[in-house]
């Protein structure tokens, strides 16, 4: 994701060979409707075996919340 001086800044890192686990982002995106994040998305498949990237989204209710779901690095 671009910050405001243009850069991108890496909000999650779930790099390295291991085997399908989840990575969370510690820092809060905020967003509606009219919302446009310039991102970049490093990609690398490995293991043979294992699912690849898959990107998601989720909405959360304070700012707490993020970084806090139990499935993180699961």
């Amino acid at each position: 994701m671009r910050n405001n001086q243009g850069e991108y800044e890496t909000i999650v890192n779930n790099d390295h060979n291991h085997p399908t686990k989840f990575g969370c982002s510690s820092k809060v995106v905020e967003m509606d409707v009219d919302t446009e994040i310039p991102a970049e998305l490093l990609y690398y498949q490995g293991p043979r075996y294992h699912i690849s990237l898959i990107p998601m989204w989720r909405k959360i209710d304070s700012r707490e919340e993020a970084g806090s779901d139990p499935q993180c690095g699961k």
